[in-house]
């Protein structure tokens, strides 16, 4: 049986469940993923009592991690975002991380669980001054999630962005933790973690945490993502054109950032990833995690 609820003892919040699987989404962080178990396996964990440190399963738009100086130039004109990464003063993970979404709808689906969720900007902000709507989907069912992420320009004049997800999955032990993916090209940083060029490189084999720490941004060359624990392998897919994975350890080495998006950190300065969006037009990108027996 499938359902959705609202829950009592959580701010607005709203819980999508089937048999052993589960789904929290706190409508007043941004629409983000607080909590989610499958088949009785807990993949991410309530991380919402330190959500404005380390945005845990926030939306990112219309950039993803940093903008240097919070400043870019679009169409021959500056633009200066506020800084909230007061340490290195740059703009960081976009403009709706924080932002109220509201239900929309709930749907029903063969074996599966739907929920709508929205928020429209509808006054310009600063450093962007666009109107825009984001709509994301959620859908739960026995053995994945799957987002669908959608964004209109309802401005009169086009916009330049690139989208974010930004979930941290479990491990019980980081030391015999691993993750797969295919990427030749990795992120340069500089020490404001602004990229500053790229390195190539070739993976294709499974890489083993134990003791190595990483931020680092790779050039996925498929859009398969597979992660593997001591207690679930999962796999994260994106439908994405061209796909970018963010790979973070936290210094308490519980869990794992695995980003997904769709540019780099700086993108609105160095174009890798940026799109451009016309006004009244619309993009949309899926993202999915499915549990593996």
């Amino acid at each position: 049986m499938f359902r959705v609820k609202t829950i009592e003892n959580k701010q607005n919040c709203i819980e999508l469940s089937s048999n052993n699987s589960k789904a929290i989404i706190n409508l007043n962080l941004g629409g983000s993923l607080q909590e989610l178990i499958i088949e009785g396996q807990t993949i991410i964990a309530d991380n919402s009592e330190d959500y404005k440190n380390n945005y845990a399963s926030s939306i990112l738009f219309p950039f993803a991690g940093r903008t240097e100086d919070g400043k870019y130039i679009f169409q021959n004109k500056e633009y200066q975002l506020p800084c909230n990464d007061k340490e290195n003063n740059n703009a960081l993970h976009g403009l709706v991380y924080d932002k109220k979404f509201t239900l929309v709808e709930q749907v029903e689906k063969n074996n599966a669980i739907s929920v709508i969720i929205q928020f429209e900007e509808t006054e310009k902000a600063k450093g962007f001054p666009f109107l825009y709507q984001i709509t994301l989907e959620y859908t739960l069912s026995n053995d994945s999630l799957q987002l669908k992420m959608s964004v209109k320009n309802k401005d009169t004049n086009a916009f330049p962005f690139f989208l974010g997800w930004h979930p941290y999955f479990e491990t019980s032990n980081i030391k015999h933790t691993n993750v797969s993916f295919k990427a030749n090209k990795k992120i340069k940083y500089n020490n404001r973690l602004v990229p500053t060029d790229f390195l190539n490189v070739n993976i294709t084999k499974p890489i083993i945490f134990k003791e190595q720490r990483f931020d680092d941004c790779f050039f996925l060359t498929n859009n398969t993502i597979d992660f593997e624990t001591p207690d679930y392998k999962i796999s994260l897919e994106s439908d994405a054109k061209n796909a970018y994975l963010q790979m973070y350890t936290p210094p308490h080495r519980k869990s794992v950032a695995l980003e997904p998006q769709t540019g780099v950190s700086n993108s609105l300065n160095n174009k890798i990833g940026l799109q451009n969006l016309e006004p009244k037009k619309e993009y949309s990108i899926n993202w999915s995690i499915k549990k593996h027996a």
